[in-house]
């Protein structure tokens, strides 16, 4: 997952609800210009005037290149500590940050989930539990929204252990899994996103982590040949509003606020797969090869997978109650 400086706007969309309901301020770190953000300001105006709307909701969105942002942002969490956010979509690299705990990465270690079916039987078994786990701290946790899955894709091939260890793959500056990455024998670049397209075409790097959307929309997949098939991870953010800021919401109006995020969630869900899809399409477009691994290789990512829950550190996994439980809900779920 991507950590970055985000640029926030204030003001971006402000959703009139019940009349004398509370106004929270939420930080949604997705450009304006996607589906995503298109999706979540139609959900949010689907509830204006509803009198059972527990809170006027106004969406503050990251800056576009040239708009002003304000002075000294640092992301959605880091305006949440400093207050001038009462909440929003925290993404994974901030959920350290923000003390969330080690409980909000429960689907996010990598090499763990394969299909769909794995991610939904284990969110329905433990996503209540988790919010709640989460809610204990500052915040208010209110829904975990889907933000599509990450692949490796490459210039060069993957269809073998020993081609894997000839790739150099691309992770955020200071990325969380990076040397237990390395510990698999992989060789990893830590460069600005910004840096990525230019290292792609010199060969600095051969290989990236990413989301096929965000391939697409930075453009590094002009430079991509292939996608190895198997996801790298399951990419996710967490709702969350400052107690602070809930202060004077009744506590019976509390469940009103949560289906007001758990519409922002489903149609934030809706539109992530829509946008994988369509970028799926754009790089078979760009005769994009995805590769299937055969019964070695998938029995070798299956042992990457187990050797690197073990080396990666305490504060890039969940706790390990919770992550031999999500294990055993995986082998539970249709395949």
């Amino acid at each position: 997952m991507l950590r970055h400086r985000m640029l926030w706007l204030t003001g971006s969309l402000l959703v009139a609800t019940g009349i004398g309901a509370a106004e929270l301020r939420v930080g949604v770190p997705i450009p304006k210009g996607l589906q995503r953000w298109r999706a979540l300001e139609d959900a949010a105006g689907q509830t204006a005037g509803l009198p059972t709307a527990a809170a006027n909701l106004v969406l503050v969105g990251p800056a576009a290149p040239g708009e002003p942002a304000a002075a000294g942002a640092v992301g959605i969490a880091g305006e949440i500590r400093a207050g001038a956010l009462d909440g929003g979509l925290v993404l994974g690299h901030e959920f350290e940050s923000l003390g969330l705990g080690r409980d909000a990465l429960a689907y996010a270690v990598p090499l763990l989930f394969r299909t769909d079916a794995q991610v939904e039987h284990v969110r329905a078994a433990m996503d209540s539990e988790i919010l709640a786990r989460l809610s204990d701290g500052p915040f208010e946790a209110l829904a975990i929204s889907e933000l599509g899955w990450a692949y490796v894709m490459s210039t060069q091939g993957l269809s073998s252990p020993e081609e894997w260890r000839q790739r150099r793959i691309w992770v955020p500056a200071q990325g969380r899994e990076e040397d237990a990455l390395r510990a698999l024998g992989w060789t990893t670049l830590p460069l600005p996103a910004a840096a990525v397209p230019t290292a792609l075409g010199n060969g600095t790097l051969d290989a990236v982590i990413a989301p096929l959307s965000g391939a697409v929309y930075k453009r590094w997949h002009r430079h991509l040949t292939r996608a190895f098939a198997l996801p790298f991870a399951y990419t996710y953010g967490v709702w969350v509003v400052r107690d602070a800021a809930l202060a004077d919401l009744p506590d019976g109006q509390r469940g009103a606020l949560r289906q007001q995020f758990a519409r922002l969630d489903r149609a934030l869900r809706d539109a992530t797969r829509r946008e994988e899809d369509e970028a799926r399409e754009v790089l078979r477009s760009y005769e994009m090869a995805f590769v299937e691994p055969d019964a070695a290789m998938r029995r070798q990512w299956s042992d990457w997978g187990e050797a690197l829950r073990q080396a990666l550190d305490d504060h890039c996994k969940p706790g390990e109650d919770v992550l031999r439980r999500v294990c055993e809900h995986i082998e539970k779920a249709a395949p």
